[in-house]
């Protein structure tokens, strides 16, 4: 076998090498999303997530939610109230620890409340358990996609179970994969 034999052979060597190290790569970054990200689709029953608008069956990706995990104003999530039996519920971030939760008459059925100076128009059930006032550490104001209560769904939100703590939210919608 010649130089240009040998040389020849090195570089194939190489080449199934570096295939072998990029499927490699590859298997174990999959395999990092698999163990990192969950795949899920919205139940039926949710109103589109808004201001998300994830429509009931869109698939989506949630990633496991503790004390580090970023939320925010419009942050989707996926929670379980203790009084659920373990139930999951998903619903939109409307406030924040800190945030200041005023209404233009709490007695009414459709409610003009503010959030931090932003105007919320929600439905209201009679007995409903918002609280006025700063929404304390730990905790957050949720609601459902259905603002208004057109649609009579009974998922729980800030409304029947007042304000959600931190320990409640499992996960976070990270994006939605409308492709699949």
């Amino acid at each position: 076998m010649g130089t240009k034999g040998r040389t020849f052979s090195k570089i194939r060597r190489i080449k199934k090498t570096v295939r072998y190290v990029v499927y490699t790569l590859v298997i174990l970054g999959i395999t990092f999303l698999l163990w990192r990200y969950d795949l899920e689709s919205i139940p039926q029953g949710y109103g589109h997530l808004e201001p998300q608008s994830m429509p009931a069956g869109t698939r989506v990706v949630s990633i496991s939610c503790d004390a580090n995990t970023p939320l925010g104003i419009g942050s989707v999530i996926r929670y379980a109230p203790p009084s659920g039996g373990g139930a999951m519920t998903y619903g939109v971030i409307a406030g924040l620890a800190g945030d200041i939760v005023s209404f233009a008459d709490k007695n009414s059925s459709a409610a003009a409340m503010q959030v931090a100076g932003r105007p919320e128009e929600i439905g209201l059930p009679p007995g409903h358990k918002i609280p006025a006032g700063a929404i304390p550490d730990g905790y957050f104001l949720v609601l459902l996609g259905d603002r208004h209560l057109r649609s009579g769904a009974s998922h729980p939100d800030s409304r029947q179970l007042g304000l959600i703590s931190i320990d409640w939210i499992k996960a976070k919608i990270i994006s939605s994969l409308y492709f699949l």
